[in-house]
């Protein structure tokens, strides 16, 4: 079935100075982190903004979330409850979010979470432009980051922090799992060298590079990979993304050309003395 962009309200988007200015802030980490393929780079925005639309987020509650959506989004880890129990649960927030991302949820999530205290999973819920989540999470980048974001995780809350560690986190995932990322997608993350497999790479890392592509794609209920291919073209026209902080070349060849106009003994003897 073709998507409908204009149905989706993503035909024609626009990004305020705000917006803008998150995005030029991920770009700048990219830089930073060294992620300099222009595909990834592009494909981190396109993926940032579907989560966020590049505005500082936390998890808001789900108490006005449908039932049949938490499902959805929460499967096993909420399998247990009744209709009328869920109802109750996602009244309160604290208890809900211990519930899908407290301890008691390791065994569905197959791996250790650290929100192994009372009030962690809403203490530890998604914070930045792609969901930062659970406290080893938080604790892993804070460290990285030189803060304790244990501690204070209201720190990810800051726009530009956000954007810090959301391209730290992609740098991570990079280098941690290069392995598995060549097994599924042919190539590490700077070698990858079409626009559509790093969409791929960066939309199957933000929903858990363990979950299979294809299926995340076909199955999308959620209208997030629609999302993406709304405004995979348009994001990075209206950001201006490169591959990286290098000078580009036309503006050094026309300084050199009119320098050369200026000074031509400059030149000959310093340019072209070989």
């Amino acid at each position: 079935m073709a998507i409908d962009c204009k149905k989706l309200g993503l035909s024609n988007i626009s990004l305020n100075t705000a917006q803008l200015q998150v995005a030029k802030s991920l770009l700048k980490y990219c830089d930073e982190y060294k992620i300099t393929n222009k595909f990834i780079r592009n494909a981190i925005l396109v993926i940032c903004y579907k989560e966020s639309q590049f505005t500082a987020k936390v998890e808001i509650c789900y108490n006005t979330t449908s039932n049949s959506r938490i499902r959805f989004i929460f499967g096993s880890r909420v399998a247990d409850l009744s209709e009328a129990q869920l109802t109750a649960l996602k009244k309160d927030c604290v208890k809900f979010f211990d519930k899908v991302y407290g301890k008691q949820a390791e065994r569905y999530l197959g791996f250790r979470t650290g929100n192994d205290n009372v009030g962690d999973g809403y203490k530890y819920r998604g914070r930045g432009f792609n969901g930062i989540t659970f406290k080893v999470q938080y604790d892993s980048i804070g460290k990285k980051l030189g803060l304790d974001l244990v501690k204070n995780p209201e720190l990810l809350e800051k726009p530009d922090l956000q954007a810090k560690a959301t391209i730290l986190y992609f740098s991570e995932i990079f280098k941690n799992y290069d392995s598995l990322i060549k097994q599924k997608f042919g190539a590490s993350a700077k070698d990858i060298n079409n626009y559509e497999t790093a969409l791929k790479l960066i939309y199957n890392i933000n929903a858990g590079l363990g979950n299979n592509i294809n299926s995340l794609i076909a199955n999308d209920v959620t209208g997030g990979w629609a999302m993406v291919q709304c405004t995979k073209d348009q994001i990075p026209k209206i950001v201006g993304s490169s591959s990286g902080s290098k000078l580009p070349i036309v503006p050094i060849l026309a300084g050199l050309f009119f320098f050369a106009i200026i000074n031509p003994k400059w030149i000959k003897k310093n340019i072209l003395k070989n």
